[in-house]
């Protein structure tokens, strides 16, 4: 990626960090808005219905704040955004100045393509010599990424499926290209913003094909393919050499790198399976054998260090007995977001949906759920238990605890009344694939994964800046992509209000360009 080494070299560098636990869907919204997630309250695709167990299909109007280019427009800035996750072009406000384009390629889809003015959308199809292969209609869930669906017929594709989306993302990619250059050399935007978000579906279809190290990595397609990865983010960068070509040099560029992609490694799919269990023992009955009701006794009594050994030393045994194991009555079914499908109104706790990444916990509170079982004064302890039990819990292939923490979110982010958020965050350990998993109080838990995504987000993203009187080299860090909102609006002489985040003041040019900045991820 030759574009984006030079960048690295001549722009000041910032780590950023996704909003914590929720960062796979609130990540855009933070962006958009300036607030943090627990702000906007927009953070998953499907939500726990606010009065009631079901779950129900969330909507971009759900987020509470106003795109930045909003404020921007106001104060007489003229701004272009294209194809910028959750932005709805059917709802720029009459008298916009601009451009608004969404949903012509982006991962994440709702309505469908739309542009302010509305014949914008014609003209760039044609520009672009045809539209992008992710504004066509999925099957299944309306609001799941096209990339899911497209040219997969079974539960994982078949290696001419996996060939046909990698062209498929490249040619996308390439009408993408055409039509957000043909936008922005409409000229006189004091704001450009363009998301390239081609690399969000192949991480996710195909990491395993990239990554050698992975259990369903397969040489033989991987030499049929060449690597799927690299070639996306080659042409991405590409891209990005074309936009910055169009720059001139008292222009500022904020390049940001959103969050981070790697193996879909995770408990996710399993921990509505360990809080059933940890109910089990917590109502006092007793799932598991005379051995583990003996571990559990001698974990509750020893000191911390063996606990943290207990994992290693145990994995060995473990596998042994798992492999001789007599098949055991089936566990409960499981839907497609990781929950058993169990009546959640008379459980103490369940998982509630969280785009998998990091696992989310909903504790049946009286006064608050419509059957809650959970008295309030009981929730801190609640809380303890599920945090005490859930860190026992080893992979019995690595011998690793499984949990790297479990995060109250009362004590790390502010709740409303009907929020809808998890009362607990799980962040797991994230190195291997984890199927089968083992604590003295659960026992032995085997649960596959058996998704077709061998790719998902990490936390971690960039913010690379170049542009008058912006110093290059690395800034300390990490910043909450927060602040990205507010500070490229102070490039352009707007100061945002009812945002979370600041201007980050050396990032901001000095003087101020005369055509503002311009966005790339």
């Amino acid at each position: 990626m030759p574009v984006l080494a030079d960048l690295r070299e001549r722009a000041a560098v910032v780590d950023t960090l996704a909003p914590r636990g929720l960062f796979v869907g609130a990540v855009w919204p933070t962006v958009m808005t300036g607030r943090d997630a627990d702000h906007h309250r927009y953070y998953t695709w499907l939500a726990l219905d606010e009065h009631g167990y079901g779950t129900h299909q969330t909507h971009p109007t759900e987020i509470d704040g106003e795109p930045f280019w909003t404020a921007l427009d106001a104060a007489g800035r003229r701004c272009a955004v294209f194809d910028l996750p959750h932005t709805l072009a059917a709802r720029t406000p009459p008298g916009f100045s601009g451009a608004v384009v969404s949903e012509w390629g982006c991962h994440d889809r709702h309505d469908g393509p739309a542009s302010y003015p509305p014949g914008l959308l014609t003209e760039l199809e044609a520009a672009a010599g045809g539209r992008h292969f992710g504004a066509g209609e999925p099957p299944g869930f309306d609001q799941f990424a096209p990339c899911d669906y497209l040219h997969r017929a079974g539960p994982h594709r078949r290696d001419d499926e996996a060939e046909a989306l990698l062209a498929d993302l490249l040619t996308g990619h390439a009408r993408k290209r055409a039509a957000s250059l043909a936008l922005l050399d409409r000229g006189g935007w004091d704001l450009f913003v363009t998301v390239l978000g081609e690399s969000h579906c192949v991480g996710h279809q195909l990491w395993a094909v990239h990554d050698e190290h992975h259990p369903r990595h397969d040489p033989a397609l991987r030499h049929r393919l060449g690597d799927p990865v690299e070639a996306v983010y080659a042409a991405i960068d590409r891209t990005l050499g074309d936009h910055l070509a169009r720059a001139d040099p008292d222009v500022a560029v904020y390049v940001l790198l959103s969050h981070g992609m790697g193996p879909h490694y995770d408990g996710t799919h399993l921990l509505d399976h360990l809080l059933l269990r940890i109910a089990q023992g917590a109502g006092g009955a007793q799932p598991t054998g005379w051995r583990t009701r003996l571990a559990a006794t001698a974990v509750d009594h020893a000191p911390a260090v063996v606990g943290d050994r207990l994992g290693v030393v145990a994995a060995p045994v473990l596998r042994r007995r798992i492999a001789a194991a007599p098949p055991g009555p089936p566990d409960p079914p499981v839907d497609p977001e990781g929950l058993l499908e169990l009546d959640r109104s008379t459980r103490a706790w369940f998982v509630i949906p969280n785009n998998t990444v990091a696992g989310a916990i909903r504790i049946n509170l009286a006064g608050r759920e419509p059957a809650g079982v959970v008295d309030p004064a009981a929730y801190d302890e609640v809380c303890d238990l599920l945090t005490s039990r859930l860190a026992e819990v080893v992979d019995v292939d690595s011998g690793r605890r499984l949990v790297r923490q479990v995060v109250r979110v009362d004590h790390a982010m502010r709740r409303r009344d009907g929020d809808g958020l998890p009362d607990l965050l799980v962040e797991w350990d994230r190195t291997s694939l984890v199927e089968r998993v083992w604590s003295p109080h659960v026992g032995t838990l085997v649960v596959p994964y058996t998704h077709w995504r061998t790719g998902d987000h990490h936390r971690g993203g960039r913010l690379y800046v170049v542009g008058p009187g912006i110093e290059p080299g690395r800034r300390r860090g990490p910043v909450s992509l927060a602040h990205l909102a507010p500070t490229v609006a102070a490039a352009l002489g707007v100061p945002l209000a009812g945002v979370d985040g600041r201007p980050l003041p050396d990032l901001v040019p000095d003087p101020i360009p005369r055509a503002g900045a311009m966005v790339a991820s």
